[in-house]
């Protein structure tokens, strides 16, 4: 059995695709490694090159191919075919440090935990910066019970994110298609079989930013905001779900990841050109949030709450304020 399957998500990724699977097909991992690069209906060679690396390394690599469905699509469609002991998404465009990846998959043959977080680094394509992302207060490869740690760093982010296939695969839940920022649901969802989680000291997952064309630039945050009211509301829904069945401690952690999306989510409407349409998508995702679950509509910033007393009124002249101190956060919600 692999100790570790590799889920590309590819579309569109011919520039990009050797440098991921060059950085993954280090000849101490390949008897070890599974790697899937799925095609999401590529208009370029990204089907031509991954059939070219299954035949140059047959039994470790797959060129699947199927018709475009976005980002959640693929790893719904790379699950199907995953038969390693744990399982990573890397998206088409990122890469892994190859070192790393040696180590990590040395520790993962050993170990039995539920979920791994691992440091990262987020790599700025334009400048050449490199930033390096530890968790705090943990001890590196200590088994923690998940529901005693999980609350010590602000978030589990999904370029650290490994997690036992097991974990993922029972009752395994659909994430998203034809969706952006579905990262969250791949994150959250499978928490609630998770028992156990181990934090690993290396940096694995090199995750690039700067493109202006990448999901979580702020023109396309305004341009496919549609889809992301969708996945918090499909979010609020699965917390309704779940939320009593699992520790408090986990019920809070998730509550929180849902929480920063929603206070995104306004955060794109209120700094954006403001016009009666958006006003009234904003009314609308308000009121639904508020059907489907009061708790995750009780938990946003005061500021939202004044914005809600003054029935959306005070739009424009909380755009402004934001927009003087700068402080919307556009980063960190995912692909």
């Amino acid at each position: 059995m692999y100790t570790l399957t590799v889920i590309i998500p590819g579309y569109n990724i011919e520039k990009f695709i050797d440098k991921i699977m060059k950085s993954l097909l280090a000849d101490a991992v390949i008897p070890d490694i599974q790697i899937l690069v799925v095609n999401d209906g590529s208009k370029d060679r990204t089907q031509e090159l991954a059939e070219a690396y299954e035949k140059k390394y047959p039994g470790c690599v797959r060129a699947l191919s199927k018709e475009n469905g976005g980002h959640g699509s693929t790893i719904n469609y790379g699950m199907k075919y995953a038969e390693g002991k744990y399982v990573k998404v890397i998206d088409g465009d990122d890469w892994v440090n190859t070192e790393t990846l040696i180590d990590l998959i040395s520790w993962l043959k050993v170990t039995d935990v539920d979920l791994v977080a691992a440091n990262y680094c987020i790599v700025n394509e334009n400048t050449g910066e490199s930033t390096e992302k530890k968790y705090d207060k943990v001890q590196y490869r200590k088994i923690y019970k998940f529901d005693q740690v999980c609350n010590w760093n602000d978030s589990i982010e999904f370029h650290s994110l490994i997690y036992k296939k097991d974990v993922l695969k029972k009752n395994y839940k659909q994430i998203d298609e034809h969706c952006f920022y579905v990262d969250t649901e791949h994150i959250l969802y499978p928490l609630i079989n998770a028992q156990t989680i181990a934090f690993y000291e290396k940096d694995f997952y090199m995750y690039r930013v700067g493109d202006v064309n990448q999901s979580v630039s702020f023109e396309s945050y305004v341009r496919n905001r549609k889809q992301l009211k969708t996945v918090v509301l499909h979010l609020a829904e699965f917390y309704e779900e779940e939320n009593l069945k699992i520790p408090n401690a986990v019920s809070e952690y998730i509550s929180r990841r849902i929480s920063k999306i929603i206070s995104v989510l306004f955060s794109i409407y209120i700094k954006m050109p403001y016009s009666k349409q958006s006003k009234g998508e904003l009314i609308e995702f308000d009121s639904e949030l508020k059907k489907t679950s009061f708790y995750l509509y009780d938990m946003v910033q005061l500021r939202i709450k004044i914005l809600r007393i003054l029935n959306y009124h005070g739009m424009k002249g909380l755009r402004k304020i934001i927009l003087m101190k700068n402080s919307v956060n556009e980063r960190g919600i995912g692909r």
